[in-house]
């Protein structure tokens, strides 16, 4: 999901998670990058504070999730990717 340091500061400011705003820098860091769990969880609560924050608009959410407020050709790679897992998916269904 690949956290960035600041995101995660700003995540735990925003919803209190005091477990992260005591963490040094370093430590962080480390857990972000070596824990994937913790990275994925931080991330997903990210992303659910974007879906409330943009009154649930996906293509904003999903473009500010990736930095930017209007990031067309990130959210195509993201939808190109979605439709790619729905249709395996699909495919998968099938062979049950």
């Amino acid at each position: 999901m690949q956290v960035r340091l600041q995101t995660a500061r700003f995540i735990a400011e925003k919803l209190g998670l005091e477990d992260i705003k005591k963490m040094s820098d370093v430590k962080l860091v480390n857990k972000l990058l070596g824990d994937d769990r913790f990275n994925i969880e931080v991330a997903v609560q990210f992303l659910v504070w974007l879906s409330d924050y943009t009154k649930h608009d996906y293509f904003r959410t999903v473009s500010r999730y990736n930095g930017g407020d209007a990031n067309h050709s990130y959210y195509s790679r993201v939808m190109r990717n979605m439709r790619l897992i729905d249709a395996n998916s699909d495919l998968m269904k099938d062979l049950d």
